[in-house]
């Protein structure tokens, strides 16, 4: 039987992480690009488990495997990242190259700290590619969607930094083990664990709050911002790109396209005939600006020239601008201010007749 007075707030925190875990995987394995979230919550869940079972002594005796198990963080969390920029998972050699290394580690987890600075230095490695991974998916959707900042991952970038650092510090506790007291270090690993079931719990409700992303049907191809790349140093023509532009721009006001909340170069790409590709090159080379940029401006403009001929209060500052094509207050404000210099409210002020 299990002495209840050695369980500490540790091991409730612990218990918390459990139930996260497994309230976070049914909550979240059902919904494609979200099951790497799924798998980092159960992975937590599993490990904070044993963990619990360990510090018990419950199951020390038989097995101890958690440090080996930290191998395992770094390739789940770029797992992640790869599934919610839309590349998904495909059981092959390469994933099995990915878990190797946590089965290398088993037989020697008795050299605790030896396996979790390996696994640190791991965490590190796949954290510094997941970014790399996130930065061409947020730049691919500024060039293709005009709806971009409902589905950037710029949060993610910053979480993942943050959890960089805690892995860090966390070493480092590990390593000055013999220069603290046992209260002080069990405070230290009491917070580094809060802080991480901190973040999980606010990916979990980041996500949940941006349901865009799992309604996305064809998230951007991050395939696509490489050949982009190429694009832009193999056909340097800006005359070129001005006439693609011009065809582009005529078919866009001629069927006032920018009003559409969602759309996108495969819209354009569909009224046009011009590839997806070329349409974003000639709107970069043409007009300087992403494809986003581009349309957003057309946007605020239109709201500018609804709001210089109101007459009347009919419509809210916000309904002309979901009108004009915005599908947030936030995107709408930010739009506007970049290229007015000016908030919407105190350009309505100032431009509003007949009120």
């Amino acid at each position: 039987m299990i002495d209840f007075i050695m369980i500490k707030p540790v091991n409730l925190l612990q218990c918390l992480f459990i139930f996260l875990g497994i309230f976070g995987t049914l909550l979240l394995w059902g919904q494609k690009r979200l099951q790497g979230v799924a798998a980092l919550l159960l992975y937590y869940s599993v490990l904070m488990l044993l963990n619990l079972l360990e510090e018990l002594n419950i199951t020390k005796p038989l097995f101890f495997i958690t440090p080996a198990l930290t191998l395992l963080l770094g390739p789940i969390l770029y797992f992640m990242s790869r599934q919610l920029v839309g590349i998904y998972f495909q059981a092959n050699w390469r994933v099995a190259c990915h878990i190797t290394p946590t089965l290398m580690a088993l037989p020697f987890t008795h050299h605790t700290q030896v396996v979790i600075a390996i696994a640190t230095i791991s965490q590190l490695i796949y954290i510094y590619q997941s970014k790399k991974l996130l930065n061409k998916y947020n730049w691919s959707i500024f060039n293709t969607r005009s709806d971009a900042e409902n589905l950037q991952l710029c949060w993610l970038n910053y979480t993942l930094m943050m959890l960089a650092f805690i892995f860090i510090i966390d070493l480092v506790r590990l390593n000055v083990r013999s220069l603290t007291s046992e209260v002080v270090y069990y405070h230290w690993y009491f917070i580094d664990l809060a802080l991480i079931f901190c973040i999980l719990c606010f990916m979990v409700l980041r996500l949940s709050r941006q349901s865009q992303l799992n309604g996305q049907a064809e998230p951007p191809a991050i395939s696509d911002t490489v050949h982009l790349h190429k694009t832009l140093e193999e056909l340097n023509n800006s005359e070129l790109a001005q006439k693609l532009f011009d065809e582009i721009h005529q078919a866009v006001m001629a069927d006032s396209l920018y009003l559409q909340a969602k759309l996108s170069v495969n819209d354009i790409c569909a009224r046009t005939q011009i590839k997806t590709k070329d349409i974003s090159w000639a709107i970069n080379t043409a007009t300087n600006k992403n494809f986003n940029d581009y349309v957003n401006e057309l946007r605020v403009k239109e709201v500018q020239k609804q709001l210089s001929a109101r007459r009347s209060s009919q419509y809210t500052l916000l309904d002309i601008a979901f009108n004009a094509g915005f599908n947030s207050k936030s995107a709408f404000n930010s739009a506007f201010k970049r290229f007015t210099n000016m908030t919407p409210s105190a350009y309505a002020k100032l431009h509003t007749r007949g009120e």
